[in-house]
């Protein structure tokens, strides 16, 4: 089947063919295929290998869970497609040492899909695939490694409670259910773990016991290298330094997995580990009534010595258990490729199966559209209409980012209100105030530090006229904001992100009120600190957005009222910010604000610089303390490391 799709190439390969590049120069050029995507099952059936076994390398199983296993050899197709042309001979005197070496090799005695292929690279064509190795694959297995090793330190229900309680943020979706009442585990589901397991572990083993600092401090290490090291994977381009990250992280992964080990055990090993669990507390009954002295030993002592045994019996039972439990899996073993395959063909986000994966759900969706009664055409037809659209869209923006390019630099997005409330008595600055549960003087001269601090106006706080006819100024209240933020590793694209505020109001009627946490730029309040584990920026919290109307001059003031919060230090082994609130309200002097983080400020708009993922410390309403979450995206990971 592939002999007939590849025909055309296969041609090519031979006698090559002009083709006009991008630069607009023509080049006569020989078409070759280097990489396949597919998952690992996939991958396996094509390649024709031993189940379990490496696409890449010829690397025993057994040594799958050790980092250097991947310095084994290469596999090397067209040996074996040597080997199968001898074995399939059985005139050839060598045809069953062929057979024996394939064996050894573990490979099946059946030609591959893409060894007799000249236009296929072999050695390339097997390309680590983000989604199935690390998301649905590895992360999956530390999941509920974490999950076992908390019930197993009795701290599920914390883990839970903090499961549930993670803010909103940009392209994260907050769980709603806990994590033993979700049944289906996707793609996006596992992104979304990714981007909070390691806030939600810490916060969980936050207060170790004596003899539990050690344990905890291993598993945090672990999960946090591997979310380091998939993070690194969703560079769009990287340099040795990048490479020499990612290599360290799954170095560090590998070093601290061995805490996990225990919950690696299968039915097998559970089912042999009591046996000989049985067989050792039988014999240390027998060891005790053979003694001479026991019968003599009171009860007491006899209680003591049993408990002894059994203490005894429970460690010798875990190191066992311990002993059998192996990490030797496949997709343990495809992460150490990954760095070598960034190294040679670039980013890996072009290989991965999310795409296709992709275009499965269209299918699904366009069968869902059909009459279900010969569906084929119809589905064939809904997809070549919405790639029509998808395709013409496309091209009406690339058209339109030429002609900006062409009169000029591309203008930046700037920050706007949104989602405007349509209230009744919302109109002056008083009905404000009592929306915020402030003091209307507080407010008032919340509003004149504004003017004076950010607009260089300070009429307010010099003419006490000008101060009382604030009372009058016109106001609408919104209830959220969308700030732009530059994509990471590209400096000409731009994303609107939404934040939101709902003061004590609910949320779309039924969820709880929501006032997200925001990033504020330092040098626009000019509050004293260096604040070095943020870079120089404030986090604070929205308690209210609004806008409102200066009478002097008709200008519209767009602006948020927010709560600042005071940033901590790194807290060791978790590589996370820890963020405090600040104290409870307290009346402005108005000839000397408290300048400082933790108090309350009215800002522009422009000084939001992007939202922020602060993930709970502690369980609870009443939580005053934070996380700051860098692993949420790859922008907070570049920006806020230890």
């Amino acid at each position: 089947m592939f002999e007939i799709i590849f025909a055309p190439l296969e041609a090519l390969v031979e006698t090559g063919k002009d083709f006009v590049c991008p630069d607009g120069k023509i080049r006569h050029c020989f078409p070759i295929i280097c990489g396949w995507i597919a998952d690992y099952s996939e991958a396996e059936t094509l390649s024709c290998i031993k189940g379990g076994t490496c696409p890449v390398c010829e690397a025993p199983v057994k040594e799958f869970g050790d980092i250097n296993s991947v310095s084994r050899p290469k596999r090397k197709w067209d040996e074996y497609l040597d080997l199968i042309t001898s074995w399939n001979d059985p005139r050839d005197p060598g045809s069953t040492t062929a057979g024996q070496c394939l064996d050894e090799r573990l490979v099946l005695r059946s030609q591959g899909a893409f060894w007799g292929l000249k236009c296929v690279s072999k050695e390339t064509i097997v390309r680590p695939d983000v989604l199935h190795t690390i998301l649905l694959g590895l992360m999956k297995y530390v999941m509920e490694w974490v999950v076992k090793f908390v019930d197993a330190h009795s701290l599920l229900d914390v883990f839970e409670t903090l499961w549930v309680s993670q803010p909103y943020y940009p392209a994260f979706k907050p769980f709603t259910k806990s994590y033993t009442h979700t049944t289906q585990w996707q793609g996006k589901e596992m992104r979304n773990f990714a981007r909070c397991i390691v806030p939600i572990l810490a916060a969980t083993l936050n207060r170790p016991k004596p003899d539990q600092i050690g344990p905890f401090r291993d598993a945090i290490l672990c999960v946090r290298a591997l979310v380091y090291f998939y993070l690194m994977t969703q560079y769009k381009s990287h340099t040795d330094a990048t490479i020499g990250y990612m290599r360290q992280y799954l170095k560090d992964f590998h070093d601290h997995k061995d805490i996990f080990r225990q919950f690696r055990a299968y039915k097998g090993h559970k089912k042999a580990n009591k046996q000989f669990g049985q067989e050792l507390r039988e014999d240390q009954k027998r060891q005790r009534e053979s003694e001479p002295g026991w019968n003599k030993l009171s009860s007491a002592a006899k209680t003591r010595r049993i408990q002894s045994d059994k203490s005894t019996a429970d460690v010798e039972i875990a190191e066992h258990l311990n002993n059998q439990a192996h990490f030797d899996f496949i997709k343990m073993h495809l992460l150490g490729h990954m760095p070598d395959h960034i190294s040679l063909f670039g980013c890996l986000n072009g290989f991965s199966a999310d795409l296709p994966e992709h275009c499965h759900k269209e299918l699904k969706d366009a069968f869902r559209a059909s009459n279900k009664v010969n569906a084929t055409p119809q589905i064939l037809k809904n997809n070549s209409r919405r790639q029509a659209f998808l395709y013409r869209e496309l091209n009406i923006l690339a058209q339109k980012s030429r002609h900006q390019r062409q009169d000029g630099p591309l203008r930046a997005l700037t920050a706007r209100l949104t989602s405007k409330q349509t209230m009744k008595n919302m109109r002056v600055l008083p009905h404000i105030a009592h929306w915020c549960d402030l003091e209307l003087g507080l407010f008032k001269y919340q509003i004149a530090w504004y003017m004076k601090r950010f607009r260089g106006d300070g009429r307010l706080l010099e003419y006490p006229v000008e101060f009382d006819l604030m009372s009058t100024w016109k106001s609408t209240l919104w209830g959220g904001a969308v700030i732009p933020k530059t994509s990471f590793q590209s400096a000409e694209d731009q994303e609107n992100q939404m934040v939101r505020c709902t003061g004590k109001k609910p949320w779309r009627r039924i969820k709880p009120p929501r006032n997200d946490f925001v990033m504020l730029k330092r040098t626009n309040l000019h509050l004293p600190g260096t604040f070095e584990s943020t870079a120089g920026r404030i986090p604070a919290q929205l308690r209210c957005l609004f806008s409102f109307v200066d009478p002097c001059n008709d200008k519209t003031h767009r602006v948020a009222l927010v709560a600042t919060l005071i940033p901590r230090r790194f807290k060791r082994n978790t590589g996370l910010i820890v963020v405090e609130a600040g104290p409870e309200r307290y009346a402005i002097n108005p000839q000397r604000p408290p300048f400082s983080a933790g108090a309350e400020y009215i800002v522009p708009l422009s000084a939001i610089e992007s939202p922020l993922f602060l993930s709970p410390l502690e369980a609870g309403p009443g939580n005053k303390l934070w996380f700051l979450n860098n692993t949420v995206d790859l922008e907070m990971f570049n920006r806020y490391y230890e």
